[in-house]
């Protein structure tokens, strides 16, 4: 927040008095968003808010998001938000774990392989696994025990159909086995984790499904490959909300899960006749006139904007108020 000071003696200029006004509105309205997820009474005490939601999922606490066609962004379950929606891009990259898998074992047939942390949002597309061991499917699983995808083994390399998102900060456990009967699994020991890469560290070895690391052992897999991302603008859409007509002015504040990345930006499309007309292009926490139809049926689009593809905005939720 970028509040101006003022001196007595000294004479204000009237952007500075704006600015200070649509910081401290920018943060009345902030917490407003954070209230919801306590209790909704006592949120809408000024006349003017119509919407206000935090996404704790992906239509939001009040269901205030259309995930229709109308919503293109991306939502992050982990950390609760919406960002733009991205694809691989490039070439994949090699993720290396331990190579030398110096024995073998009979009649394996446990799911095994790695637990992974992400450093960096990217997409999962390929599994190496050993070229002793006969495993014939490739399974990617969140930390617990929920299955995300599964790939099938062509040689010694396993493609997903679809690219896996993998998101920044969470840990993920890639792991290998037979979808009947046994194997035949690879493993070495002793070695010495992580094994750390730009996109995933190795973190411990998975001998199943159920959390139980070891950090001495390497089963079945020596390999991932892995995309950047690409990031393309994206939209996270309202839902119809009804409000009084007459409606001249709007004011949108975003709730930002981290501060703006370059030239990044979020603008708003606000319609009050039900999408059959917008104002365009409105700039968040500032009062904007309604230049579109009148009407009493709001639909909002927040535009999420990438720079470049490689960063992109991150919205914990919105506020929205007309006069």
């Amino acid at each position: 927040m970028g509040l101006t000071i003022f001196t007595a003696g000294t004479k204000a200029k009237a952007s500075e008095v704006n600015n200070n006004y649509s910081d401290v509105f920018k943060l009345i309205n902030e917490k407003a968003i954070n209230d919801v997820t306590a209790t909704y009474s006592g949120v809408l005490a000024v006349s003017s808010q119509k919407l206000i939601d935090k996404f704790l999922d992906s239509t939001g606490q009040y269901n205030t998001v259309d995930t229709g066609a109308g919503t293109t962004g991306y939502y992050e379950t982990p950390n609760t938000l919406y960002e733009c929606n991205f694809v691989g891009t490039g070439a994949a990259a090699a993720q290396n774990a331990e190579a030398t898998h110096g024995s073998t074992s009979a009649g394996a047939d446990a799911k095994s392989g790695y637990l992974v942390h992400c450093n960096a949002n990217c997409v999962l597309v390929t599994v190496t696994k050993h070229a002793s061991c006969t495993v014939t499917t490739a399974y990617l699983y969140n930390a617990t025990t929920t299955l995300i995808a599964t790939a099938t083994f062509s040689g010694n390399v396993a493609t997903f159909a679809a690219e896996q998102k993998l998101l920044a900060g969470q840990d993920y456990q890639i792991l290998s086995s037979v979808t009947s009967g046994t194997y035949t699994g690879t493993y070495g020991n002793p070695i010495s984790y992580p094994y750390n890469n730009t996109y995933l560290n190795f973190t411990a070895g998975r001998s199943d499904v159920n959390g139980n690391n070891n950090t001495t052992w390497a089963f079945n897999l020596i390999a991932v490959g892995v995309k950047a991302t690409a990031y393309t603008d994206s939209i996270v859409q309202s839902a119809v909300a009804t409000v009084p007509t007459g409606m001249t002015k709007c004011y949108v504040t975003p709730l930002m899960y981290e501060a703006l990345s370059g030239s990044d930006n979020i603008t708003a499309d606000v319609s009050i006749d039900n999408g059959s007309h917008y104002t365009t292009a409105v700039p968040i926490n500032t009062w904007t006139a309604i230049t579109s139809a009148n009407g009493t049926q709001l639909i909002v689009k927040a535009n999420l904007n990438t720079n470049d593809g490689t960063t992109t905005p991150k919205v914990l939720g919105w506020c929205v108020l007309l006069e």
